[in-house]
């Protein structure tokens, strides 16, 4: 039996065999195949020995990529299911003092211009979103209309401001020099990044 063509191989468990008296067999370069044609013969001790060590290296290896195929499926799931429960809808619940009313559609509408808006979260438990801005409408015989959202799938919460009158008839009152005051409390909403925009532009953005 030749060993000295084998080399930078463990042989793991078979580190020490005492009944090859003049051989300290360490590694090889040789893979199990050409052991089992090279080095090993039936009833070899040693032979048995290096089979057994890539066995278990095998189940050992087996193991370790199922752990890693079931580790790979929590990940899969755990994303899947945050995308899900990002793209739950959610309905804004809070009274509203200017919604849209059922005769405005034989109104006139016309825009208003923001004079300033600001956001802030209430003190309370759970805390609330209060929108407050500042305001022209085109003529005191206008009355204001906002229209919220419900968070979109960025969390965008969007505020359409107008103000509608009535048709065909004359507004005697001069517009006003000093921009009125509005103010809504859009409830508490659910854990989250969100951002606030009044008329297509930002207001702010919070964490609930």
């Amino acid at each position: 039996m030749r060993l000295d063509k084998f080399h930078e191989c463990s042989l793991g468990d078979c580190a020490s065999v005492s009944h090859m008296p003049g051989y300290t067999v360490k590694k090889c370069t040789k893979n199990r195949e050409e052991y089992s044609t090279s080095l090993l013969k039936p009833g070899n001790n040693i032979g048995s020995c290096i089979v057994t060590s890539l066995e278990k290296l095998g189940e050992k290896m087996k193991h370790f990529k199922r752990i890693l195929s079931l580790l790979f499926v929590l990940v899969f799931l755990s994303a899947c299911g945050a995308r899900a429960a990002a793209a739950t809808p959610f309905a804004l619940q809070f009274e509203n003092p200017y919604a849209p009313q059922a005769g405005d559609s034989d109104l006139m509408a016309g825009d208003i211009q923001v004079d300033s808006a600001s956001m802030s979260m209430a003190k309370s438990q759970p805390p609330q979103l209060m929108v407050n801005f500042a305001y022209f409408q085109p003529t005191p015989c206008y009355k204001l209309r906002v229209e919220a959202s419900n968070p979109d799938a960025k969390n965008q919460i969007n505020l359409k401001a107008y103000a509608v009158a009535e048709k065909d008839k004359p507004c005697t009152l001069m517009a006003l020099s000093t921009p009125l005051q509005a103010s809504l409390n859009l409830g508490s909403l659910p854990k989250g990044h969100y951002t606030v925009l009044l008329n297509g532009d930002q207001i702010g953005e919070f964490d609930s």
